[in-house]
């Protein structure tokens, strides 16, 4: 009687076996399913973040280039006035409250960014801010009288380092924006 009773206990269990087998393969195709759309999405949010932050490392680059060919006219345009005339000029002259815009907002996601390429566009910003800063408070002080004529013509003599500074920060940021980015042109 023991043998005859196991016997249909297992032979009646295949039916529920199959139940089971059908909605385990059900909710397994569902997860794969799942898993795959998973992937399939992150990496798809990778490719575009990793595309935007090389279209704006690029932009980077080029406002800097353009910058720096903005700096060379001004440099070619004061080499062909007199020193009276870059005195009276530097008395007015000012650097736009938002210089280098695309610069800036790049700053704010630098974390993207490659370390060298960081490094380069903060000390860029440092740079220009510390000089925006001079210029303004110098050109501040001689409209108050605190600076004579001479003394502010040598505050901005006593800037040629800070510019060349400057200057050579603006010639290796887009190159090093060009060695990690430009080669993924599409």
């Amino acid at each position: 009687m023991l043998l005859a009773d196991t016997v249909s206990i297992v032979t009646g269990a295949a039916p529920a076996i199959a139940a089971w087998m059908s909605m385990i393969q059900s909710l397994g195709g569902v997860l794969v399913g799942g898993v795959v759309t998973y992937l399939v999405n992150t990496r798809n949010d990778r490719r575009k973040d990793l595309e935007e932050t090389r279209r704006l490392a690029l932009s980077v680059g080029a406002e800097v280039r353009a910058g720096l060919h903005a700096l060379d006219l001004s440099i070619k345009m004061n080499e062909a006035i007199t020193s009276e005339d870059r005195l009276e000029f530097m008395r007015y002259m000012e650097l736009p409250p938002d210089y280098a815009p695309i610069t800036r907002e790049a700053a704010k996601t630098v974390g993207r960014f490659p370390t060298p390429v960081a490094e380069q566009i903060a000390q860029y910003l440092i740079l220009m801010a510390n000089f925006k800063q001079q210029a303004d408070a110098w050109r501040r002080m001689h409209a108050d009288g605190v600076l004579t004529d001479k003394k502010f013509s040598t505050r901005i003599a006593s800037m040629t380092p800070l510019m060349d500074a400057l200057r050579a920060r603006a010639n290796e940021l887009p190159d090093t924006i060009d060695r990690y980015y430009k080669h993924d042109v599409t």
